[in-house]
C-alpha cells in the first residue's frame, strides 16, 4: 500500500474513508501477529499503516467540527 497523503484524503468522501479505514485496520492485525509470530522482519509497513489510519482519524474528526 502506498503512503496517503492528506490532500488525497481530503478528495474522498466519509464512506470512501470508512472502507479505507476498517481495510487498513485488517491489516494492521494481520501485520502485527505476523511480526509477534516472528514471520516479517521488516515493521515499516505496520508503522506505515498506523500512520495512514492516524490521518484518516484526523480527517474525519475534522469534517465533524
Amino acid at each position: 500500500m502506498n503512503i496517503m497523503k492528506y490532500k488525497e484524503l481530503t478528495t474522498k468522501s466519509d464512506a470512501e474513508l470508512g472502507k479505507e479505514l476498517s481495510g487498513l485496520r485488517e491489516e494492521i492485525r494481520k501485520l502485527d501477529l505476523k511480526v509477534k509470530l516472528g514471520e516479517v522482519k521488516n515493521t515499516h509497513a505496520l508503522k506505515q499503516h498506523r500512520k495512514d489510519t492516524a490521518r484518516i482519524l484526523t480527517l474525519l474528526s475534522n469534517r465533524a467540527l
